[in-house]
């Protein structure tokens, strides 16, 4: 269980005091939590019922950043449809809002959907940033640098050297997949 907002605000005033209201340390943590997810592919994991001989579902989830869809252990891979299509494994598609399973599913079952996060937008103290938890001291560390820097003072640079230090490490845990070339189906 990871840190709440008023826990990394609590942190950030013990190690480095100071007069910003509340509302703006909030905003500066939207403001990071947005950044992070954008700079790095932070991913996600969101799971549904399905049910037997129902092909399509509406997820919710933006189609770009699907990472993969699994069902009773085996994996779905993404696939265009086109009138030539002859592929005949597992596969989903999107089509309309909807995600479609084929081969349609003949048990009821659960559905994961792996797929790039977006943040979360946070309003009160008691929510908790959707970053993994081992990573929630980059909040404290970044409430203190925009204190420091608010203030024109040189402990902030302490500050800046643990929240880069923090960042290495999200970009090392959440770097980019390796770019895999894929052939077509006939194997050109």
């Amino acid at each position: 269980m990871g840190l709440t907002v008023a826990q990394i605000i609590e942190m950030a005033d013990r190690k480095y005091p100071n007069a910003r209201s509340e509302a703006d340390k909030i905003y500066d943590i939207n403001d990071l939590n947005k950044r992070l997810h954008r700079k790095f592919k932070i991913p996600a994991a969101e799971s549904f019922e399905i049910l037997a001989g129902q092909s399509s579902y509406p997820t919710g989830i933006d189609t770009e950043k699907f990472i993969s869809i699994v069902v009773d252990g085996r994996e779905y891979r993404h696939k265009q449809l086109m009138a030539s299509s002859s592929w005949a494994s597992r596969y989903y598609t999107n089509l309309g809002g909807f995600t479609i399973l084929h081969p349609t599913p003949d048990i009821d079952s659960t559905m994961t959907i792996y797929h790039y996060g977006t943040p979360q937008v946070i309003s009160k103290t008691s929510d908790i940033p959707s970053l993994h938890e081992d990573y929630h001291m980059i909040f404290v560390y970044y409430l203190c640098k925009q204190a420091a820097e608010e203030q024109r003072d040189d402990i902030g640079n302490v500050f800046i050297g643990d929240y880069i230090d923090l960042e290495k490490d999200i970009m090392t845990e959440f770097q980019d997949p390796e770019v895999i070339t894929i052939t077509n189906e006939s194997g050109w």
